[in-house]
């Protein structure tokens, strides 16, 4: 039988979040923890939207204290503060945060040698400030791209050195000054990383909206909507909604630094968008926006509250 060399060229590889602190200036520190904090909260309150509730149950029951805070994290009841949120994404045993083959060397290894491969092709991911890579869901400053994407090179060049026959970095370089990047594309060659993914920060400066798929669009509710559903979906409004929209849902709370004022759902135009496309934001949310998905709410009680924001914008259900 001949011998084959087999060679992974979709690889990926990101360091703990606190990690990363090492590798840039200190006064970054504390925006860079923000930025994971918000990350980590999106994820979290989408954990039973990435998987469905029954998954997420089952899940739990099979891997002890994972998949317990993964269950927490579903429960829309759960709030943890900044330094919880910071703790789990930095604990590896965390479901969150990286697997350890991802950022410890030697369990990298005993990986590629169980798969039987020899050498391996390494794209980023988990990189500060999001690196043009998850920029679109919290904006930041041009000037924290580009450091998160030097933190990044970094940390991955002196992953690979540990075992330079093996592992073929590919840096992140962000695009938006010519003569930085060319001078960061430089320094990824002198460090031994072997190629780069070219990363716009303009991500960051989109649009915070939603685009609901045709699919969505066409659902319809399945529900009679009795006058109990229709006070149901009042009681989930007010206990997930009012913070933001207000009881009303003419919005006007105060934003999240960076982010947009949360939307008036009276407003006319509402009445052009299908009970679908309401059901499909409030179970997706708008990451960009802060609106977090409606986890852990059954399929009725998402259509139920789906109803009352019609009755909210005027409309009757």
């Amino acid at each position: 039988m001949s011998r084959v060399t087999i060679i992974s060229s979709d690889c990926h590889a990101g360091a703990l979040p606190v990690t990363y602190n090492e590798y840039m200036p200190r006064r970054y520190h504390e925006a860079a923890n923000a930025w994971w904090i918000g990350y980590a909260r999106e994820m979290y309150a989408r954990a039973g939207t990435f998987f469905d509730q029954e998954a997420v149950e089952t899940y739990a029951e099979q891997v002890g204290e994972g998949g317990g805070r993964m269950r927490a994290f579903s429960d829309p009841g759960t709030r943890l503060s900044d330094e919880d949120v910071l703790g789990m994404l930095s604990d590896a045993s965390s479901p969150f945060a990286p697997r350890r083959g991802e950022f410890d060397a030697t369990v990298r290894i005993r990986e590629l040698d169980a798969d039987g491969i020899a050498g391996e092709v390494i794209f980023p991911q988990m990189a500060p400030f999001g690196a043009g890579l998850m920029q679109y869901r919290f904006p930041v400053t041009p000037e924290q791209s580009f450091v998160g994407c030097q933190a990044y090179n970094r940390w991955l060049a002196d992953l690979c050195r540990a075992n330079p026959q093996r592992h073929a970095g590919v840096a992140l370089i962000d695009v938006e000054d010519i003569d930085a990047s060319v001078r960061e594309i430089r320094a990824a060659r002198e460090m031994g990383l072997w190629g780069g993914v070219l990363a716009s920060q303009v991500a960051g400066r989109q649009e915070h909206v939603h685009h609901a798929p045709a699919q969505a669009r066409m659902l319809t509710s399945p529900l009679e909507l009795s006058d109990a559903d229709l006070a149901a979906g009042q009681a989930v409004y007010d206990a997930q909604c009012t913070r933001c929209h207000g009881r009303a849902g003419t919005g006007g709370t105060t934003p999240a630094a960076g982010r947009p004022a949360p939307a008036d759902l009276t407003r006319p135009d509402l009445r052009t968008h299908t009970d679908g496309e309401i059901y499909w934001v409030v179970a997706k949310g708008i990451p960009a926006s802060g609106m977090p998905a409606a986890a852990g709410l059954s399929e009725t009680a998402r259509w139920q509250l789906v109803a009352w924001v019609r009755n909210l914008g005027g409309i009757k259900p």
